[in-house]
Parts: C-alpha cells; sequence; structure tokens
C-alpha cells in the first residue's frame, strides 16, 4: 500500500534547502530511495512542495 504525498527536505549546502515530494511505495518496508516515488520535481519553498502534496492526496480520494 502507498502512502500519502509527503515533503522530503534535503540540504544542499550551509543552510540552503530544497524540498521535494514523495510517497512510500510500500508502506510496509522501510524508507530508501527504492522504495519511493517523487512527482514534481526540486522545490525552492517548502511551502511549493506542501502545496503540490495536498493537491496530490486530494486527488487520491
Amino acid at each position: 500500500m502507498k502512502s500519502e504525498w509527503r515533503v522530503l527536505t534535503n540540504p544542499v549546502g550551509t543552510g540552503k534547502f530544497v524540498y521535494q515530494v514523495y510517497r512510500l511505495i510500500d508502506t510496509q518496508k522501510v524508507m530508501h530511495g527504492g522504495n519511493m516515488e517523487f512527482s514534481g520535481g526540486v522545490f525552492e519553498t517548502k511551502a511549493a512542495a506542501e502545496e503540490l502534496a495536498a493537491l496530490l492526496n486530494k486527488e487520491e480520494i
């Protein structure tokens, strides 16, 4: 079973972060690169990533 869409924060340099929208492919397995799918590319603001995650989760209902 897949998880809801979430925001992943990645540090890229001193004090700078980028954000991605992801979900786990199988919630019964640990979080690792092979158990994640991404949507929307890379975002420079957390708010933009959260907006996409909310939209994707709403579409799943």
